[in-house]
């Protein structure tokens, strides 16, 4: 089951993805129109303009799959299909139509695509961002969310979102290029993208202020590479580069980094990373500061011996 906003190329996609299959030939391949059908409703079963429904007319359909030789059916959008009297916001009635084309998948040997649109929750997971009842993700084996990529608009992400069947897939990148003297777009694939279906759906706000969260965690890093530092230095490094202090304190925290003190009643403090990090490389001399701080205390110790 795939969904997506509009405006994406989801139907460009499914058209890539039945192009590919009526030619047997891996990604990017064109497609053989003469096995390729639309159903809006079956001849000698409904009446003209009356679409195709889920799950009355399966039969009627199952009785086309031999004689088409068919292997992909796609629904776009599921709920146009549905069944009059199904409501799609009802579990109960999503089963239903879901169990029957799960029946009708397994008899036939026939992929089904079913398609739905996103809903406007804001909830993290990507299994409640779909419209209708939970009940669809629930029936289908794989889940994909097609969206656009949030660092460059123009490119399309395809992720997953469930998948009982094997391992979760890694997410696809690609752009829709027009076609020269043709009013339609062709899918060009660009590869892997590191983008989940979760960061796909992340509000802006938030995918700003983990951008931002992840810079600060970098210069952290990097400031605190070569070993311990006070403080009050990175303080003043922060402050500098216009990094914030609740910023700072939430890069200390996630990348939890170990907070000292220098020796001495009044020490100052010292940030490092932790001990994990910090082996992965020959540990440096401490900082001057620190240095300073116990040559005092070795010499106020000699001067404390000397007195009766």
């Amino acid at each position: 089951m795939a969904w997506g906003g509009a405006g994406l190329g989801r139907s460009t996609l499914l058209c890539e993805l039945a192009a590919r299959l009526t030619r047997g030939e891996p990604l990017p391949a064109g497609g053989d129109p003469r096995r390729v059908f639309a159903i809006g409703a079956l001849p000698q079963q409904l009446s003209a303009g009356k679409l195709f429904a889920i799950p009355g007319q399966l039969a009627a359909l199952e009785a086309l799959v031999p004689r088409l030789d068919i292997a992909l059916i796609i629904v776009d959008p599921f709920v146009a299909f549905l069944e009059r009297g199904l409501n799609a916001n009802n579990e109960q009635h999503i089963r239903r139509a879901g169990v029957a084309l799960k029946d009708f998948a397994e008899r036939t040997g026939v992929a089904i695509v079913a398609v739905r649109h996103l809903n406007k929750s804001a909830h993290g997971n990507p299994l409640y961002r779909g419209g209708g009842s939970i009940g669809f993700i629930g029936a289908a084996r794989c889940g994909l969310l097609l969206a656009a990529d949030p660092d460059d608009p123009a490119r399309r992400v395809l992720a997953a979102t469930k998948t009982n069947l094997a391992q979760v897939p890694p997410s696809l990148a690609f752009r829709l290029r027009p076609i020269p003297g043709a009013d339609v777009a062709r899918v060009v694939w660009e590869g892997e993208s590191p983008l989940t279906a979760a960061d796909l759906l992340l509000p802006a706000t938030n995918r700003e202020r983990a951008s931002t969260l992840n810079a600060v965690r970098a210069w952290l890093r990097d400031r605190l590479a070569a070993g311990p530092r006070l403080g009050t230095d990175l303080q003043a490094e922060a402050a500098a580069a216009g990094i914030s202090l609740a910023s700072r304190r939430r890069a200390r925290a996630t990348e939890r980094i170990v907070v000292g003190k220098t020796r001495g009643h009044h020490g100052h403090s010292t940030w490092s990373l932790p001990p994990r990090d910090s082996q992965l490389a020959q540990p440096p001399p401490p900082p001057a500061h620190v240095e300073q701080v116990e040559q005092v205390e070795h010499l106020e110790r000699r001067k404390r011996k000397r007195l009766p």
